[in-house]
């Protein structure tokens, strides 16, 4: 019979992660500080999940102080830890120390998201509602750029040409030219 002195000391204990089941519900393998293994029961917060790096620590708690029922609600890493200010948040993993990802929301209303890609599923599509600034190139993957209709209310600038259907605006000619304040017939298109 465990009293309750003897329940107390044992409610809670340090230990490392040996090993983890895959699925969405995960058993741990623990080894404790005197190189006890036990398994625990990891209760992962609700619309969260991760798959943390062996070697990473816990604090387990014993239910009752009953030893075979073993849970783990945080598991934490001082190997990959990522620091930030004050009220600060930030979600991040490292695949190593070279190429840390984070989503982190910083103090000055900035959102920033840093990965190697970025992938974004939307089948109803996405508002954005301010100005958008992009610095690199804009590809598209199949036989349009958009789908649909494009429209700018200021004025569409391009450093190097700008193509309306097959007529360049740098390298075009006009027909019908006029000397004068008259105006010229339209672009000739390109040969095919």
């Amino acid at each position: 019979m465990v009293d309750a002195r003897q329940r107390a000391r044992t409610t809670f204990r340090r230990a490392f992660v040996a090993g983890i089941s895959k699925g969405a519900n995960k058993v741990l393998t623990l080894v404790g500080l005197a190189d006890q293994q036990k398994t625990a029961e990891w209760i992962e917060p609700y619309g969260f999940a991760s798959m943390p790096k062996i070697g990473s620590e816990t604090i387990a708690q014993c239910i009752d102080g009953d030893e075979s029922h073993n849970v783990v609600v945080v598991i934490g890493d001082r190997r990959f830890r990522f620091d930030v200010a004050d009220g600060e948040v930030s979600l991040y993993t490292y695949l190593n120390a070279q190429r840390p990802h984070r989503l982190h929301f910083r103090n000055d209303g900035t959102i920033e998201l840093l990965g190697d890609a970025l992938r974004i599923v939307l089948p109803n599509g996405a508002d954005v509602i301010g100005d958008l600034r992009i610095t690199g190139n804009i590809e598209h993957v199949g036989n349009y750029a958009s789908t649909g209709d494009m429209t700018a209310d200021g004025t569409v600038t391009g450093k190097t040409d700008v193509v309306f259907g097959d007529t360049s605006g740098s390298d075009h000619g006009h027909s019908d030219v006029q000397r004068g304040d008259e105006i010229s017939g339209p672009p000739v298109r390109a040969a095919a």
